[in-house]
């Protein structure tokens, strides 16, 4: 049976609701500027890439690569603590996946350290929306999947 990535990107939703940081959080990139309400923080939930890493017996395990994207209004005031809420929000956030390694039973683990790969990273950068600049941190998730596809001969 294949692996359902839904489960897991819902699970890495769930922590960033949660979080106490963030208003709107979506899967999948926004087609347009979000509008988010109480600290201005936003997010996506986005499926990035996907590899096999392993095959053991008639089984694999796979290295789902997901980001894990904040925005905040890059024009947001006041200008000189602009950054701060995002990277609160940015620290939480891992915190909150941190506890939870397997994302409520969806996942083996998250690949934190770099056993399957290079291991969490955040970016900080800016995008435009529309006519909206913003502010962001890209958060490199690095999940992996036991049992995910089956090997028949």
């Amino acid at each position: 049976m294949a692996f359902a990535i839904r489960t897991t990107l819902e699970a890495i939703q769930s922590h960033v609701n949660s979080s106490g940081y963030v208003s709107e959080c979506i899967i999948g990139e926004y087609t347009s500027a979000p509008m988010p309400s109480g600290l201005g923080i936003a997010a996506s939930v986005i499926p990035m890439r996907e590899e096999t890493v392993m095959a053991f017996g008639a089984t694999t395990r796979e290295l789902h690569t997901v980001l894990l994207r904040l925005y905040r209004d890059w024009l947001s005031e006041p200008a000189s603590s602009r950054d701060l809420p995002l990277e609160e929000a940015k620290g939480v956030i891992l915190a909150n996946l941190k506890g939870d390694l397997d994302l409520e039973g969806a996942a083996m683990s998250l690949d934190i350290a770099g056993m399957h790969s290079g291991g969490y990273s955040a970016d900080w950068g800016r995008v435009e929306i529309g006519s909206t600049i913003f502010r962001v941190i890209d958060m490199t998730l690095p999940v992996i999947v036991d049992d995910s596809t089956a090997i028949s001969a």
